[in-house]
């Protein structure tokens, strides 16, 4: 009877601590914060830093309220179209974690030309006061008319003298014979002279998404990755084959809605990889 009256004892007693257990999961926190977006839009650069790309979200949990000032900047990935996806992170007390991404496109770059006008004027200066110091005139043109020994400043009198006595005595001057000018020998170009001609060249395979967001029930055994691909082709290799061989980099929990950025791309039999794409599987 004694033993009876224990064993009832033990039993009320954990029938106690099961209900003070229940009601403590019950008042528990288990919501995650909402991030919420300003409507203006937003041009992503290469030069914006973390508070310039918080601008305008806010963060607010049921049971703490505004938890903005713990907002970061998760992860910053590019899309195969140019853009990029900037994916947002919150915490709350209860160490309830929320995460969303958005997608924002970039500034285009602009590129600068230089053109001659752009060197200062200084430069041009000194450069032509050299060309003075030297004794070169960049200016004054060459007298096809003056023999090159005038040009050089030496005196050809006595050649001239010479030449006066010889038609002076009636003999005439020796025709001078043109120069000989020597023809470019032609070279034959044989069959071999370009050993890398005719060798083929491995060509990446292609590949290009039809869309950057993937949308799959939460729940689900796998992701259709055949759903997303537009483009898949190589020069050797099938459609098939490259199916087989593309490659995910990056994390899905399809048990968890949410949204998880990825990479997709393949290879070809030969190991070449194609263009590397940016996914966004929204878990839903």
């Amino acid at each position: 009877m004694k033993t009876k009256g224990i064993v009832i004892g033990f039993c009320v007693i954990d029938i106690v601590l099961i209900a003070v257990c229940i009601f403590l999961l019950a008042r528990q926190d288990r919501t995650v914060p909402v991030i919420s977006f300003s409507e203006e839009p937003v041009i992503y650069s290469e030069s914006m830093n973390e508070d310039q790309l918080l601008e305008g979200v806010t963060a607010t949990d049921d049971a703490d309220g505004d938890v903005s000032d713990t907002l970061v900047i998760e992860k910053i990935a590019e899309t195969s179209d140019g853009k990029v996806i900037v994916t947002y992170a919150a915490l709350d007390s209860s160490n309830n974690v929320a995460k969303v991404s958005r997608i924002l496109p970039v500034e285009e770059k602009q590129e600068i030309s230089v053109s001659n006008t752009d060197i200062p004027q200084e430069e041009s200066q000194a450069e032509t006061t050299r060309e003075e110091a030297n004794g070169e005139n960049p200016n004054q043109e060459e007298d096809p008319n003056v023999p090159e020994a005038d040009a050089n400043g030496e005196n050809n009198d006595e050649n001239n003298d010479g030449n006066n006595d010889d038609q002076a005595n009636g003999t005439p001057r020796e025709a001078q014979e043109p120069p000989v000018v020597q023809q470019p020998e032609e070279v034959a170009v044989g069959a071999n002279d370009n050993p890398d001609e005719g060798v083929r060249e491995n060509q990446a395979p292609i590949m290009q998404l039809s869309t950057n967001v993937l949308p799959v029930a939460a729940g689900s055994t796998a992701v259709d990755w055949n759903s997303c691909i537009g483009t898949l082709s190589d020069d050797t290799d099938s459609r098939d084959q490259l199916f087989s061989n593309i490659v995910m980099e990056g994390n899905v929990d399809l048990a968890t809605p949410g949204d998880y950025p990825v990479v997709l791309y393949t290879r070809d039999s030969e190991g070449t990889e194609s263009e590397r794409n940016t996914l966004l599987v929204h878990v839903e």
